[in-house]
């Protein structure tokens, strides 16, 4: 079902079967786009349900086009939540309040609005044609990174390679799947690339 006009109209009038096709659009892009910012698969889970839950509760005032809105409302959550848990997670723990909220906004840039399901279906698809061009254990790495979640140290512990080889393997393949994005498209704003690994 496209997500239309009408779509956000029946919902504000609180039709729930097109609601849940709301939620069958944006769910998964959210949720990496979460994922993303917050590097916990869980809280980035939790995270979009809660944003759902808010726009099904404030149905009445949403408006068309929605993507804007539910990628900001995810973006403010993730923030809220790495203020608040920070010294839970290794990859944030040393991060002022001041240097996240900054994390976040660069993020956040780079959700544009206009984000349909199908631009993200094809840039998904162009995005995992480029991982298979990685060497065999960056591509691993890069998979359970991204698409599992897995922290670097538990990374380590399943390819039995230390943790700054771990973090190197990253490195260079969101540098060469940046370098080949910008190469075939000139496009800049590739901060969605851990959107939509997820």
């Amino acid at each position: 079902m496209t997500i239309d006009e009408t779509t956000i109209r029946q919902i504000a009038c609180g039709d729930e079967r097109a609601f849940a096709a709301l939620y069958d659009a944006y769910h998964a892009a959210l949720c990496g786009y979460a994922f993303s910012l917050v590097a916990d698969r869980d809280a980035a889970g939790l995270l979009v349900g809660n944003v759902f839950v808010a726009v099904w509760r404030n149905r009445a005032g949403l408006t068309f086009p929605a993507t804007g809105y539910l990628f900001r409302a995810v973006r403010n959550q993730c923030l809220n939540y790495l203020r608040d848990n920070r010294y839970k997670n290794e990859l944030f723990r040393d991060l002022t309040a001041e240097q996240i909220e900054i994390h976040i906004q660069a993020a956040g840039d780079e959700a544009p609005e206009e984000f349909e399901p199908e631009q993200i279906s094809r840039r998904t698809l162009r995005l995992r044609k480029l991982l298979e061009r990685l060497p065999k254990r960056c591509r691993q790495v890069m998979k359970l990174y991204f698409y599992e979640g897995f922290s670097p140290s538990e990374i380590s512990e399943i390819l039995d390679i230390n943790q700054v080889t771990v973090r190197v393997h990253i490195k260079n393949g969101i540098d060469f799947i940046r370098s080949e994005w910008k190469s075939a498209s000139g496009d800049k704003k590739i901060g969605f690339i851990k959107s939509i690994f997820f």
